[in-house]
């Protein structure tokens, strides 16, 4: 009878560590699928300003936006994508890699204080009635 319960003890040691080992594969998983999408958002977020290069001085050079500019709509529409792409960024900043979260911060301050992305902010309140 003790042989059994060595064995038993033993068979309940092995799958503890295949449970445990899976674990850990499923979260490194988890970090680089979220990784691979939090890289791929802000990809295509560039992808729009080789598209529509007279667009980037709005959010780089804090070019001056009036609601009479001919570039206002798409502008506004790129700070709507911006402001979704920190949300979402914030959401998974657990599994944002340390050494990119300083600079990502910086990035988003200086987005955030272009006049483009004010504009937007102020006159879509209805949009930014998530919590900062």
């Amino acid at each position: 009878m003790e042989e059994f319960s060595i064995v038993a003890v033993l068979i309940s040691l092995c799958a503890l560590s295949v449970t445990l080992y899976e674990s850990i594969q499923t979260r490194k998983s988890l970090r680089e699928q979220t990784y691979q999408g939090f890289i791929g958002t802000w990809f295509d977020l560039g992808r729009i300003f080789i598209e529509y290069p007279e667009l980037r001085p709005y959010f780089y050079d804090n070019l001056a936006l009036t609601e009479n500019d001919e570039n206002y709509q798409r502008v506004m529409a790129i700070a709507v994508f911006y402001d979704d792409c920190f949300a979402y960024t914030e959401s998974q900043a657990t599994y944002i890699p340390k050494d990119l979260k300083e600079s990502y911060n910086k990035y988003k301050d200086r987005i955030e204080s272009m006049n483009a992305f004010r504009e937007f902010k102020k006159k879509y309140t209805w949009i930014n009635s998530r919590p900062e």
